[in-house]
């Protein structure tokens, strides 16, 4: 009896151990999840931009940070912009709108985000790892390597792939929540899955395809019995997640709308991208040829093909395999890996073929499928073994880590090395004639759209780039060529007959200008760009309150666009209504504070409103930003001249004169400010050049002051 007294209370102190032992384990595991790749990756938080979209998105950023502004994440596309794009991310925004606040467009906080949510969602993975059932040290050494993966580093360094970590996190923990409710029978589980899947779909459009998984996972766990999916369990379930797709769509469409013209999903591009299976096994397995702008390479597929084929033998052979764990492994594989496959850059096998990022999320799967092929029982017989490798593994990959990501530290280096590192380099050379167009380096960045143009003389975003360019640098004809020649090879390119439409515009063809933009808006009416080149178009053609109404439309989509606000000012400049004017141009510089034009506008606007003092401030303003204007040097002439300081006023008139402004008019108010200073005869050559050039109003100044003087020559 004393026996039998002791033995259970023995039992229950040896299990307590184990639990305890097993806790503090699961810890110290934590812990390193947290810590090696903090040590890792903590350079990235150093790193500048790589000038691969990123720039652009936190320019966006930039222009809309603040607590009252959030709102804003979702009514824009991935971008932050308005009415364009294929992508819906609205929770990858609203963290970008929150790192602006935060650090005030402090780089360091974007990149250290970044690493945040990843180290977040290794913890989650290593959670997801043991809830079904994989052996903890394996749970752990996966996770572990998934931390400090160079297959990563392009995850992690890069801000725009923000969207694939949240997803990541929001798809894990879904699919947690729904063990549970499986296991617990708790309906509040089932909600917790749901709001997580909805935050996974407005994260990354990707997630919509966590249905196959969560489906997949309840008929495996239903030990494949197709009567199961008639039980209110499921059909709970099912209905509620396809009331958040309904939701997505409807929300997404009020929101931005859906572009399908301007689309490059298709089904055909799932073939051309079908080498992106093995390729992401390959560089998982052995993390080679790492590359931002990826291409399909043999030695990367070829690890890829013999991996999976290995692992279908080990599932085969071994008889611990876990069948279960594998097909789950292979479903969530695929499910996470074939919606990018339908979507191909639009220069085809000329550009890059897919981006490293996109298998952040995937590669889960194939965890679970390594971890069910591994003979359980010889693994811990070799513990020791195994574990001198798996360290030698892990300081491998973080020294590769450590290194790989500093190439993203500025955009020459990045796409120089994608350049030197790739064969498909057309997109490589295109982003970085686009990154020296934003930097005003026009003619260096005519040189890589020149390039690759070579590449792939159908590029029809580069030759839109290019026609940028040539309108730009004054080569209109030029310009005019690649424009028509990209609408020829992409006719519903929206965004490309916009610049066009604009070219037209320049070359004074309003008309042709208006035609084109009324195409745009009839395929895309909430093309925020479109409505305030339109605009524009309008005010040249002195149709003025339709020109109001256009700039009005563009500002409900972008309530942000200091350049419309200025474009609109401009229009209520021209119908008199200087008080409108004031209030949008007043608008224009809280949104961007080193605006010439706007500070210019504004201060012949004030001059309007006899508020002297306040424009001769925005014109010193304007002229400090902006040496070479003919305009504003006119304009503080005036003023010089309304203060009664003649020789700063004729100093203003003869920069305008130097500069090519109205030399009719400008003479006219040089010969007024000459003749108040005293010089006279200067006065009367002013004005009699300004004579006969038809100025009736030099004539009167000239009979007055200067006929006496003629005659008595005479």
């Amino acid at each position: 009896m004393n026996n039998m007294k002791k033995n259970p209370h023995s039992k229950t102190k040896k299990q307590a151990k184990v639990r305890k032992q097993f806790g503090f384990s699961i810890i110290i595991g934590l812990a390193l999840l947290i810590i090696m790749p903090l040590l890792v990756f903590w350079y990235a938080t150093d790193l500048g931009l790589s000038g691969f979209d990123d720039d652009i998105i936190l320019e966006n950023a930039k222009q809309i940070k603040g607590i009252g502004n959030y709102e804003e994440a979702f009514k824009r596309d991935a971008f932050l912009k308005y009415g364009s794009g294929d992508f819906y991310r609205p929770l990858q925004s609203l963290s970008y709108l929150l790192d602006s606040t935060i650090g005030d467009n402090s780089n360091f906080v974007y990149h250290l985000s970044n690493l945040i949510y990843h180290i977040i969602f290794c913890l989650i993975l290593f959670i997801l790892l043991l809830k079904l059932k994989i052996d903890r040290y394996i749970a752990f050494g996966f996770s572990l390597l998934y931390s400090i993966h160079p297959f990563f580093v392009h995850t992690v360094v890069w801000i725009p792939s923000r969207g694939d970590i949240l997803l990541a996190i929001f798809a894990v923990v879904s699919l947690i929540f729904y063990i549970n409710f499986l296991e617990k029978r708790n309906y509040l589980y089932l909600v917790l899955n749901v709001v997580a899947f909805l935050f996974a779909i407005f994260s990354k459009e990707t997630a919509l395809l966590s249905i196959g998984v969560f489906t997949a996972y309840y008929f495996i766990e239903s030990k494949n019995d197709f009567k199961a999916f008639l039980k209110p369990r499921y059909l709970t379930g099912l209905a509620f997640w396809i009331a958040v797709v309904v939701f997505y769509i409807w929300f997404r469409t009020l929101m931005i709308g859906f572009n399908p013209g301007d689309s490059n999903f298709k089904i055909a591009n799932f073939f051309l991208n079908i080498s992106t299976i093995p390729e992401f096994f390959g560089k998982f397995l052995v993390p080679i040829n790492l590359t931002p702008m990826a291409d399909m390479t043999l030695p990367v597929t070829a690890i890829g093909i013999i991996g999976f084929v290995v692992s279908f033998i080990f599932l085969i052979l071994n008889k611990e395999s876990d069948k279960k764990l594998f097909l789950m492994g292979l479903v969530w594989f695929l499910a996470f890996t074939l919606p990018p496959m339908l979507y191909r850059q639009s220069t085809d096998s000329f550009t890059f073929s897919y981006l490293e990022h996109r298998a952040y999320l995937p590669v889960v799967g194939l965890l679970m499928i390594l971890a069910a092929i591994i003979p359980m029982k010889e693994f811990h017989m070799k513990l020791k073994l195994v574990i001198p490798i798996f360290l030698i593994v892990v300081a491998g990959f973080a020294y590769y880590s450590n290194n790989h990501g500093k190439l993203y530290d500025n955009p020459i280096s990045f796409y120089s090395y994608i350049i030197e590192k790739s064969d498909n380099i057309l997109s490589a050379f295109n982003n970085r004639g686009n990154y020296l167009m934003r930097k005003g380096k026009h003619k260096e960045a005519l040189l890589d759209y020149n390039m690759a143009i070579r590449q792939n003389p159908d590029a029809f975003n580069t030759l839109n780039n290019r026609a940028n360019c040539y309108s730009i640098l004054g080569m209109l004809d030029s310009s005019y060529k690649d424009y028509k020649r990209a609408l020829e090879l992409k006719p519903e390119a929206y965004q490309i007959r916009t610049n066009f439409a604009m070219l037209l515009q320049k070359n004074n063809r309003f008309e042709e200008s208006l035609e084109q933009l009324n195409k745009v808006l009839e395929v895309n009416p909430n093309y925020t760009q479109a409505y305030g080149a339109r605009g524009l178009t309008y005010g040249k053609l002195k149709k003025s309150e339709l020109a109001v109404k256009d700039f009005d439309k563009a500002l409900e989509f972008y309530k942000h666009s200091a350049f419309t606000f200025f474009n609109r000012g401009v229009v209520k400049y021209d119908l008199n209504d200087f008080g409108g004017a004031l209030a949008d141009f007043n608008e224009a510089l809280k949104l961007r504070e080193k605006y010439p034009e706007a500070l210019y506008f504004r201060g012949v606007t004030l001059i309007k409103s006899a508020q002297n003092d306040k424009a001769m401030k925005d014109l010193n303003a304007a002229l400090e930003l902006r040496e070479f204007y003919p305009e504003a040097y006119f304009n503080r002439g005036v003023l010089f001249g309304m203060y009664k300081d003649y020789k700063k006023a004729i100093d203003d008139f003869n920069l305008a004169l130097e500069q090519h402004h109205d030399t009719t008019l400008t003479l006219r108010q040089r010969g007024k400010a000459l003749y108040a200073y005293g010089n006279k005869n200067a006065a009367c050559q002013d004005w009699e050049i300004s004579m006969q050039r038809g100025d009736s109003i030099s004539t009167d100044f000239y009979t007055r002051a200067c006929q006496s003087k003629q005659i008595s020559k005479k």
